[in-house]
């Protein structure tokens, strides 16, 4: 993983977030229930498809190489241009 700060604080956020569901006192406090377990699966579900359409997007559009595509739409450096020859220095 890239950036394990950013899983772990995903990970907090989530606990919390249950921890306010379940939790009796912050129940109280919150003023919040339970959430039946289809719900959650619901909410679970839903919560996906952003994730699945960025992967799905990087999919889709990738370069010649097999690469994401850069995201200003220019070729990557090693790629040259569209008519298959290598770019000159002084045209990047």
């Amino acid at each position: 993983m890239a950036n394990p700060a950013l899983l772990a604080a995903v990970a907090g956020a989530l606990s919390l977030q249950l921890a306010g569901l379940y939790l009796p006192v912050l129940n109280d406090l919150l003023k919040t229930r339970p959430l039946a377990p289809t719900d959650l699966l619901i909410i679970g579900a839903l919560s996906t498809l952003g994730y699945a359409t960025m992967r799905l997007d990087r999919i889709v559009h990738r370069d010649r190489t097999g690469r994401p595509a850069r995201p200003d739409g220019r070729p990557h450096e090693d790629q040259g241009d569209d008519d298959g020859f290598p770019r000159s220095p002084e045209l990047s």
